[in-house]
């Protein structure tokens, strides 16, 4: 069983091979949180034609088509609303498929409007990205 939150990692004493390597009365689980990750389950959108998505949890995919073709050197934007961004939150995203050259000419930033939402911002470089291409577009909130 995996370890997905500080509340499982302060109540659980690790072992292998019959040692304990972890035992959260003997080390500030906090310490090491601090400087890991343990990132959440991908939640998924359904693949809508949408300007903005609803998916909570700190990992996820955004599943969605153009809403209209957009010309070289020129960008869209999809809002994110997420229970798990904050203020100060820190998103990385990427663009991990689609077609018409979304992947190949793309680049794509996320940055934090405030709690509970985001702005994933596309800026298409060297081609004309179609109508309703379809991509997917996935981040983590840290």
């Amino acid at each position: 069983m995996a370890i997905k939150t500080r509340a499982e990692l302060k109540a659980k004493t690790l072992e292998r091979a019959g040692h304990t390597i972890f035992n959260p009365r003997t080390v500030e689980a906090d310490d090491i949180l601090d400087s890991c990750l343990i990132p959440g389950p991908i939640q998924q959108s359904a693949n809508t034609d949408a300007d903005h998505y609803i998916i909570n949890g700190t990992r996820g995919e955004i599943r969605s088509q153009l809403q209209g073709s957009v010309a070289a050197d020129t960008g869209f934007t999809i809002e994110l609303r997420n229970t798990s961004i904050e203020a100060d939150s820190l998103i990385v995203a990427n663009v991990i498929g689609g077609e018409g050259g979304i992947v190949s000419g793309s680049v794509l930033t996320a940055n934090v409007l405030g709690a509970n939402s985001a702005s994933f911002n596309f800026f298409n470089t060297g081609v004309v990205l179609q109508d309703n291409a379809k991509f997917t577009a996935s981040f983590a909130i840290l």
